[in-house]
């Protein structure tokens, strides 16, 4: 079985008294499963819950201590390094928290200014229990028939948070080995109020 792979909370409402089982169907709209982990948003609240290898492993919060969703915004790319034989590029972005890839945008065939606006939620990754000072790397890439080439890359740091937090703008996507700017990406990472 696997072990942690994210904060493990779920939050009740005032006055509910469910068994484990019972949250782990409430939440998932499932019957109990051994093993893994998943996070649920009602609108209102973050409900998350995991299976350890020991067994039910569960932490219950208030509401107003529940982390609130994070969302990544992958708007668009400009200027991007040409990779293509006909001038252009077919670039795609995998992004990264901790050295795991978390997300992987389309394919936006034979452009340097790419359009992908593509959202996904960010969670927090084990041993954390606040986004501040992570870091967030966008690595571009350019998809061939045979082997995709790297196009270069952003890192975006996440300053300290506070309640309805976001990071937006346009980061220089760099070369890994000579950190030339090789364009510019335009994300936004935010926490939904």
């Amino acid at each position: 079985m696997m072990g942690s792979s994210k904060i493990d909370v779920w939050v009740k409402e005032a006055g509910d008294n469910f068994s484990h089982t019972q949250a782990y169907e409430k939440l998932t709209g499932n019957h109990r499963q051994d093993g893994g982990s998943t996070a649920k948003t009602d609108g209102k609240r973050r409900y998350a819950w995991k299976l350890s290898d020991k067994g039910d492993d569960w932490c219950m919060v208030d509401s107003k201590e529940a982390q609130k969703p994070v969302f990544v915004d992958i708007f668009s790319g400009k200027d991007l390094k040409s990779m293509d034989s006909n001038g252009l590029s077919d670039p795609y972005v995998i992004v990264k928290l901790n050295n795991v890839q978390v997300y992987k945008t389309r394919v936006v065939p034979k452009s340097l200014n790419p359009v992908w606006n593509e959202r996904f939620e960010l969670l927090l990754p084990p041993g954390h229990t606040s986004y501040q000072d992570l870091e967030v790397k966008f690595s571009i890439w350019d998809k061939d028939t045979f082997s995709d080439d790297p196009m270069g890359s952003a890192c975006v740091k996440i300053p300290p948070t506070y309640s309805g937090w976001f990071v937006r703008g346009w980061f220089d996507v760099k070369d890994g080995k000579t950190q030339e700017p090789q364009g510019q990406l335009n994300v936004q990472i935010i926490e939904q109020s």
